[in-house]
C-alpha cells in the first residue's frame, strides 16, 4: 500500500525512495523541540551533539535529493510539488540549508558557468592540494559566498532566481536572529551549527568534484570534473558520483547515470577523464588535504598508466592553478 500511494506522488517510480527520505526527516522534529523545552543545562548539549549525528546521517542524501529536484522540477506530480518549497521552508534550514540558496547558487550561477572563471565556487585559480588555499577558498565562500551570488545574480538578469535568494536568505537569518534572543543555545545547536557544517560539506565536495583540471580544457566536463565509481556514497546519494556526467546532462535522471557512465566509457578514455574506483568525493577531498598522492594513484582507473609513478606525475599537473 505504501509504494502505490508513493508512486501516486512521483511522475518516476524510482522517485519513490525520495518520498521514504521525506518521511524518514521527520526524526529531525523531536530534538529541537525538546531543546526548546529544556531551555538550558547540560541536556541541550546532549540534545544538540545528537541532532548534529542526525545532521551529518541525513545531510548527504537530503542535498542530493533537493539536486535532483532543482534540475528535475517535474519529479512530483503537479498537485504535489508544493513538498519541494516545504522542504525548502522545513527541514532544509534543520539540515543547514537556508531556503533557496543552494538553487541559486548552482542551478542559477554553477552550471551555467562550469568551474570557469564567472563560476563563484571555480576552483581552477587554486592549488588543489593544499590545505592553506582551500581555507582561502572556503573562507571566500563561507565569509562572502551569499553576497557574491546575490550580485552575480543581479548582474546576469535571473530575477527570480536573485528574489528568491533574498527572500529566503534573510528569512533564515532574521529567523535565527529572533530564536538566538529567545533562546540562544538551542538556536546555535540546531541551526547554527548545522549551517557551518554544511557550507563546509558543500564546498569541500565542490573543491574535489573539480580539483582534477586539465589546463588545455578547463571547460570540457570531462575535463574538469571527477567521477567515484563503486562505492556507497552512490548508493546513498543518488549516483553523485557521476560529476562529469552531471555537468555534461545535468538534468538526466540519477538512476540512467551508471548505464549511461558504460555509455559514454570510450569518450572517458579519449578525453583523459579522471575516474577513481571506491572512493567518494569526500575521501578524495581527504586525501587531497592530506597530500596523499601515492593513495589516490592506488584508486585511479581512467586514464590508465604503466606505473605508478606516471599516474602520480598526472595527478599533480592536473592539481595546479591555472590562470582564469
Amino acid at each position: 500500500m505504501f509504494e502505490r500511494l508513493s508512486r501516486a506522488l512521483v511522475e518516476d517510480s524510482r522517485d519513490v525512495v525520495f518520498v521514504r527520505l521525506v518521511l524518514r526527516l521527520f526524526v529531525l522534529v523531536p530534538l529541537p523541540i525538546a531543546m526548546v523545552y529544556v531551555g538550558t543545562g547540560p541536556w541541550v548539549l546532549g540534545l544538540g551533539l545528537a541532532h548534529l549525528a542526525l545532521v551529518v546521517w541525513l545531510l548527504g542524501p537530503f542535498i542530493l535529493m533537493r539536486h535532483q529536484l532543482a534540475h528535475r522540477p517535474g519529479t512530483f506530480r503537479r498537485p504535489y510539488r508544493w513538498i519541494v518549497t516545504a522542504l525548502d521552508w522545513t527541514f532544509g534550514p534543520l539540515l543547514g540549508l537556508s531556503p533557496f540558496t543552494y538553487v541559486g547558487h548552482h542551478i542559477g550561477m554553477h552550471h551555467p558557468e562550469n568551474n570557469m572563471a564567472g563560476d563563484l565556487s571555480s576552483t581552477l585559480p587554486y592549488q588543489r592540494d593544499s590545505l592553506k588555499d582551500f581555507v582561502r577558498y572556503w573562507g571566500a565562500f563561507f565569509l562572502c559566498g551569499v553576497y557574491r551570488l546575490i550580485r552575480y545574480l543581479g548582474a546576469r538578469g535571473r530575477r527570480t532566481l536573485l528574489l528568491r535568494t533574498l527572500f529566503g536568505e534573510g528569512a533564515f537569518l532574521l529567523t535565527c536572529a529572533l530564536l538566538a534572543w529567545w533562546s540562544p543555545l538551542p538556536t546555535l545547536l540546531v541551526l547554527g551549527v548545522p549551517l557551518v557544517f554544511t557550507r563546509f560539506a558543500m564546498i569541500a565536495g565542490n573543491w574535489a568534484q573539480h580539483a582534477f583540471v586539465d589546463p588545455q580544457r578547463p571547460d570540457d566536463p570531462f575535463a574538469n570534473s571527477i567521477t567515484c565509481i563503486d562505492t556507497r556514497y552512490n548508493d546513498r546519494c543518488f549516483n553523485d558520483g557521476y560529476h562529469a556526467l552531471h555537468h555534461l546532462k545535468p538534468s538526466m535522471h540519477w538512476g540512467e547515470l551508471p548505464a549511461a557512465f558504460a555509455r559514454f566509457e570510450h569518450t572517458f578514455v579519449e578525453r583523459r577523464a579522471v575516474v577513481v574506483r571506491g572512493l567518494d568525493h569526500f575521501q578524495v577531498w581527504t586525501l587531497l588535504m592530506l597530500r596523499k598522492h601515492k593513495k589516490l594513484a592506488a584508486h585511479l582507473v581512467m586514464p590508465k598508466f604503466d606505473t605508478e609513478e606516471a599516474a602520480i606525475a598526472f595527478l599533480a599537473e592536473r592539481l595546479r592553478p591555472i590562470a582564469r
